[in-house]
């Protein structure tokens, strides 16, 4: 038995056992009245691209880089940020936002502002998606805007309960904060999991099964349990959301 089947299992076991409490705990979160079944989602993940802890040597995108080529980051208005190895600079421009390395006054938050540019960021400190949205660590997915409506909640049933890097674990639901051009017009199945400080390779969605070519169920969540999903997300990241 697979762990998407086993996870969709439990996680309606979960629900029957939350309609028949009239309280609001933790377990009783979402309620069926508020699911509406999506298409399998067929999901990624992308993270927050460090300058320090980037090679700059190595094959990347079909391209071998040396490591002793260099380019600029640059602002919407053309500054210079820093000048950078070629390599970290199209991790960058992959992932979206990363933070540069300390050059005397400290380390740098930057995110993707459009024809190859970056600007400074200071709340949003893993990143920043659509219409001013902060990245909230294993719990936004990126996905087609013209499908999946910003601030929408998910609920995928194979992230609860995975044990997240702080000690907690996962609720079970996501929040669309971002997007991005790989994904205009792609449709509902192609998300994205942004993971934080964790890599593709090496990350808690990824451990537990999570793949493009692995289709996993979810479930769009609508009326009082999208309330309290939210909720709950501002409660856990108060600076953030």
């Amino acid at each position: 038995m697979s762990k998407m089947l086993i996870g969709t299992i439990i996680f309606l076991t979960m629900l029957s056992v939350a309609c028949a409490q009239t309280d609001h705990t933790e377990d009783s979160l979402i309620t069926t009245e508020d699911l509406r079944k999506i298409p399998d989602l067929l999901p990624t993940t992308y993270y927050l691209a460090f300058e320090s802890r980037t090679s700059c040597s190595g094959m990347y995108r079909g391209v071998d880089y040396k490591g002793d080529e260099v380019s600029e980051v640059l602002t919407p208005n053309n500054e210079v940020l820093a000048q950078v190895c070629t390599r970290f600079l199209k991790v960058l421009m992959m992932e979206g936002s990363g933070v540069l390395k300390d050059r005397g006054q400290g380390t740098v938050t930057v995110n993707w502002a459009g024809n190859g540019r970056f600007r400074v960021l200071d709340r949003c400190t893993y990143g920043e998606g659509t219409k001013d949205y902060c990245l909230l660590p294993f719990y936004t997915i990126a996905a087609d805007l013209k499908v999946h409506k910003p601030g929408e909640i998910l609920y995928v049933p194979a992230a609860k309960g995975l044990k997240l890097p702080d000690g907690t674990t996962h609720l079970g639901f996501f929040e669309v904060r971002d997007t991005g051009s790989a994904f205009v017009g792609i449709g509902a199945q192609r998300v994205d999991l942004f993971i934080a400080e964790q890599d593709d390779s090496n990350n808690v969605f990824r451990d537990a099964g999570f793949h493009h070519k692995n289709p996993t169920p979810a479930f769009r969540v609508t009326g009082e349990s999208a309330i309290r999903a939210k909720n709950l997300l501002k409660e856990k990241f108060k600076t953030l959301y």
